[in-house]
């Protein structure tokens, strides 16, 4: 039963893990349909300091928008980790025509809820 649980909880983690480096590899190329695809239906985005709660489709052209005006180059995994409770999150470096940023995903099971865009 513990080799069951053990293998199912390794499942789900790289299932997540895989989410986050989709994510990161459509937004170095603006993908915004792979983006879409990734979100929950209400997700919490942060650009700079402009951070709200949203609906799938008004976080999709906000975060088109965004990557639009930066124009990334490439995203590089930093760093990840996860919560006693099953929630996971990602860092990675986002290097723009506009400077570097460092890109926080959240995630709930494997969509994301929860993504920001910091300068680094």
């Amino acid at each position: 039963m513990k080799t069951l649980l053990i293998a199912t909880l390794v499942s789900i983690s790289t299932l997540a893990f895989s989410q986050t480096k989709a994510f990161y590899k459509a937004v170095e190329k603006q993908d915004i349909e792979s983006i879409t695809d990734l979100l929950m239906d209400e997700v919490e985005v942060c650009i700079k300091d402009d951070q709200r709660i949203m609906s799938k489709s008004t976080a999709t052209k906000t975060i088109k928008d965004f990557l639009a005006k930066v124009n990334p180059k490439s995203v590089a995994s930093l760093h990840s980790g996860s919560s006693g409770e099953g929630s996971k999150y990602k860092v990675a470096k986002m290097m723009t025509d506009d400077g570097i940023y460092r890109i926080f995903v959240y995630l709930e099971g494997n969509k994301i809820q929860e993504v920001r865009f910091d300068t680094f």
